[in-house]
C-alpha cells in the first residue's frame, strides 16, 4: 500500500496506507494511520491504531492505544491499554491501565488495578487489584477483591465486597455483600443485604434478606425484611414486620408492628406494640409488656408480665409479683385481673372453670360461673360399681376416727386447720388412690353415711323418748288423780277429828267427876276414829277396784 513504512528490523506491513511499523519485529497487518512502534507490536488493521507497548497488540478499530506490555485491544473505538499484558475486548472509551486488567467492551469504562476486571457496561470503575464489575453503568469496584455484578451506581468499597446488582448499592465492608435492590448500604464487615431499599447492615456479620429502610447495626444481627426495622444489638433478630426495633443482645422479633425487645434475650412472636425485657417472652396479641426477667405472655391484650418468671394470659392480666400466674377473660378490658401476691396463682373465668383429669373430658371438677366453690362430676351415668353403705357402721368409724388442729409444714404455725390424717381416714374407709389424700368428695360421701346412720340412731330414740314421755303423762296423770284422793281423805279425816274432839268436850261436860266414865268415854273416842280410819281405807280400795 502507499505511504506504509516498515522501519523496524524484520518490521512487516500487510497493506493499508500510512501505516508505521517502527519497532522491531513488528507487524501491521493494513489499515489506515495505524502505528507498531514497539518489539514484536502487532496492529491487524483499522485506523489510527497504534501498538506502543512491547509485545502489544491492536486487532482493529479506531483510535485504539496499545501501550503496556503485553497489552491487547481487540478492537472498539478510542481504547487505550497501559497496563502490562492487559486487555480490552473492544467497545469505546474503555481503558485498561493496570497490569493484567481487563475489559470485555462497553462504553467509558476503566479498569486501573491490577488484574482488574470489567466485563462490559457504561461508565464503569475498578481501580483496586483483582476487582470486578460485570457491567451495568457508573459501577465502581475500589478496594481489592471487590466485586458489582451489575446494576447502576452501585459502589464496592470494601476489600472483598461483592454486590450482584440493583441501583446506587454500596458495599463498604470487608467481605460484605449486597445481592441487590436499591441504595443499600453494607457496611459491616462480613455484612450481607440480600436486596430492598435504602437497608443499611453495619455491624459485622449483620444480614438483612430485605424490605425497606431496615437497620442492622448490631454484631450478627439479622432483619429478614420488613419496614423501618431497627436491630442493634448483638446476635439480635428480626424475622420482619413494620417499625420494629430489637435492642437487646440475642433478642428476636418474629414480626408484626410497633414491637420492642429491648433486652438480653427477648422474644416477641408477633403481634403489635408489644414490649419484651430481659430474657421475657410475648407470643404475640396488642399492646402486651412482658418486663420481668424470663416473664411471659403468650398473646391476648393489654396483658402485662412485670414479675421476674411471671406469667400473664388472656385480657387485662396483671402479673406484677415475682413468679406470678394470671389468666384473665374478657373482662379485663373493664377490670383487670391482678396477682395476690409472690408465686401466686390468679385467673378469672366468669363463664366457669373445668377441669378434665380423664382423656374424654367426663371426669373432673367444675367452678360454675358466680360460684364459691368446686363442684366433682357426679353424675349417675359417670360411676359404675355401687354398694350400699351402713351408715351406723360409718358411724362408728368416724367416732373412732382421730380429729386434729395442725398446721402444714410450708405454712406458719399460726394458720391452723383441722382434720384427720389421709392414712387414718384410708385405714378406716379405704377410700380414694392412695393414703396421702382425703378426695373431698370422699370425705362428703362419709360425712352424708354418717349422718344418715346418725340420723337412724335419733329417729330410735326419739320414738323411745316419745313411749316414755307417753308413759309419764299416764303416771303423772294417776299422781295427780291419787294426790287429788288424798287431799279428799284429809279433809273427811280433819272433819272426823273435829267432830270426835266436839263429842269429847261435850262428854267431859256432861259426866265429869265420874272417872270410871271418863276413861270408857275416852275408850269409846279412840274406838270411833278407828273405825272412821277403816272407813276410809275401804274407800280406797273400792274405788282403785
Amino acid at each position: 500500500g502507499g505511504a506504509n513504512i516498515a522501519g523496524g528490523e524484520k518490521a512487516t506491513i500487510g497493506g493499508g496506507w500510512g501505516n508505521d511499523a517502527s519497532g522491531n519485529d513488528s507487524t501491521i497487518g493494513g489499515g489506515v494511520g495505524n502505528t507498531a512502534s514497539s518489539v514484536l507490536a502487532t496492529v491487524s488493521g483499522g485506523w489510527n491504531n497504534t501498538a506502543s507497548g512491547i509485545e502489544a497488540t491492536v486487532g482493529g478499530g479506531e483510535s485504539n492505544l496499545a501501550a503496556g506490555e503485553g497489552a491487547t485491544i481487540a478492537g472498539g473505538l478510542n481504547i487505550t491499554v497501559t497496563g502490562t499484558y492487559a486487555a480490552v475486548g473492544g467497545g469505546a472509551n474503555n481503558s485498561a491501565g493496570g497490569q493484567y486488567a481487563a475489559v470485555g467492551g462497553g462504553a467509558n469504562n476503566s479498569a486501573s488495578g491490577s488484574w482488574a476486571t470489567i466485563g462490559g457496561g457504561q461508565g464503569n470503575v475498578v481501580n483496586n487489584q483483582s476487582a470486578t464489575v460485570g457491567g451495568g453503568a457508573g459501577n465502581e469496584a475500589i478496594a481489592p477483591y471487590a466485586t458489582v455484578g451489575g446494576g447502576e451506581d452501585n459502589e464496592a468499597s470494601g476489600m472483598n465486597a461483592t454486590i450482584g446488582g440493583g441501583d446506587k448499592n454500596g458495599a463498604s465492608g470487608e467481605e460484605s455483600t449486597i445481592g441487590g435492590g436499591r441504595a443499600n448500604r453494607a457496611g459491616g464487615g462480613q455484612s450481607t443485604i440480600c436486596g430492598g431499599e435504602l437497608n443499611q447492615a453495619d455491624g459485622q456479620h449483620a444480614t438483612i434478606g430485605g424490605g425497606f429502610f431496615n437497620t442492622a447495626s448490631g454484631i450478627t444481627a439479622t432483619i429478614g425484611g420488613g419496614e423501618y426495622i431497627s436491630v442493634t444489638a448483638q446476635a439480635a433478630t428480626a424475622a420482619g414486620g413494620s417499625h420494629i426495633t430489637v435492642s437487646g443482645d440475642y433478642a428476636t422479633v418474629g414480626g408484626g408492628q410497633y414491637n420492642t425487645a429491648y433486652d438480653y434475650g427477648a422474644t416477641i412472636g408477633g403481634g403489635s406494640y408489644n414490649t419484651a425485657g430481659g430474657a421475657a417472652t410475648i407470643g404475640g396479641g396488642e399492646a402486651n409488656v412482658a418486663t420481668g426477667y424470663a416473664s411471659t405472655v403468650p398473646g391476648g391484650e393489654i396483658n402485662t408480665a412485670a414479675g421476674d418468671f411471671s406469667f400473664a394470659a388472656g385480657t387485662g392480666a396483671l402479673a406484677l409479683d415475682q413468679g406470678s400466674f394470671v389468666w384473665s377473660d374478657s373482662h379485663g378490658f373493664v377490670t383487670p385481673t391482678v396477682s395476690m401476691g409472690i408465686d401466686s396463682f390468679v385467673a378469672r373465668a366468669a363463664g366457669g372453670f373445668y377441669l378434665w383429669s380423664d382423656p374424654s373430658a367426663t371426669t373432673g371438677v367444675a367452678l360454675f360461673p358466680g360460684a364459691a366453690a368446686w363442684a366433682p362430676m357426679s353424675d349417675r351415668n359417670l360411676k359404675e360399681n355401687f354398694s350400699a353403705v351402713d351408715g351406723r357402721e360409718v358411724l362408728a368409724r368416724l367416732v373412732e376416727l382421730p380429729i386434729s388442729t395442725w398446721n402444714y409444714k410450708a405454712e406458719a404455725p399460726s394458720i391452723r386447720h383441722m382434720g384427720p390424717m389421709a392414712q387414718d381416714f384410708h385405714a378406716a374407709f379405704g377410700l380414694g388412690e392412695d393414703e396421702r389424700h382425703i378426695p373431698t368428695v370422699d370425705a362428703d360421701g362419709v360425712a352424708l353415711a354418717a349422718i344418715q346412720g346418725l340420723h337412724a340412731i335419733v329417729q330410735e330414740q326419739d320414738a323411745r323418748i316419745a313411749q316414755l314421755e307417753a308413759d309419764n303423762a299416764a303416771l303423772q296423770q294417776r299422781v295427780e288423780s291419787l294426790e287429788q284422793e288424798n287431799a279428799a281423805l284429809r279433809d273427811a279425816l280433819d272433819g272426823l277429828e273435829e267432830r270426835v274432839a266436839t263429842l269429847e268436850r261435850e262428854q267431859s261436860r256432861n259426866i265429869s267427876g265420874i272417872p270410871q266414865a271418863s276413861s270408857l268415854l275416852g275408850g269409846w273416842s279412840g274406838l270411833l276414829a278407828l273405825a272412821a280410819v277403816g272407813g276410809v281405807w275401804a274407800w280406797r280400795r273400792d274405788r282403785k277396784r
